[in-house]
Parts: C-alpha cells; structure tokens; sequence
C-alpha cells in the first residue's frame, strides 16, 4: 500500500498506512471502523532528529483517535549515538499534545 491508501481488511475495519519517516517503508497505522479509530505508532522520526527517510512523521492521524498504541519511541545507540533515552519519546509525546490539541 502507499501512504494514505485505505483498504479494507474486513469486518468493517480498514487500514491505512501514514509516514513514520524512521526508514524506507516504515508506517504507522490507522485502523479505522464506522464507530472506532485505532492508531498504531512504532518506530518514528520527529522533525528535528537526525532524518531517516525524506516523508516525514505524519501525526494528523491522531487526531479524533479512540485509541493509540505506542511503542518503540526509544532510540537505539546504534541509530543515534550519544542521543539523550528520553528525548525522542519527550518529542513524540509534545507532537501528540499539540495535534491533540487542534
């Protein structure tokens, strides 16, 4: 799928890919039914960190989320050497509040 393509997956839910801009083909997900919105958000580059991939992270898609799911926020010291543990979940967490907010 590209990102933004919505397909059906059955029971009423669809999925649809969105830019994680970590890596080539890296996406978050949004499931999405007639009355449920699930976000999935695993490996991400914020704007600002060392840039892995030219689509940048996409974090609209939380927006009316009934539920995100988070995981692997935490860089790994071969992916960023010398970088801070709680700095890209810190980030990651202040671009959900500020699309959360709007």
């Amino acid at each position: 799928l590209s990102y933004g393509q919505r397909r059906d997956i059955g029971g009423g839910w669809s999925c649809t890919p969105h830019p994680s801009g970590y890596c080539l083909g890296g996406a978050n997900w949004v499931l999405q039914s007639n009355t449920h919105k699930v976000v999935l958000v695993g490996a991400s580059a914020v704007t600002g960190s060392p840039q892995r991939h030219p689509k940048n992270l996409s974090l609209a898609m939380l927006q009316h989320a009934d539920l995100a799911i988070l995981g692997d926020l935490l860089p790994r010291e071969r992916d960023v050497p010398g970088a801070e543990a709680s700095r890209p979940l810190s980030d990651v967490c202040t671009g959900v509040s500020q699309t959360l907010i709007r």
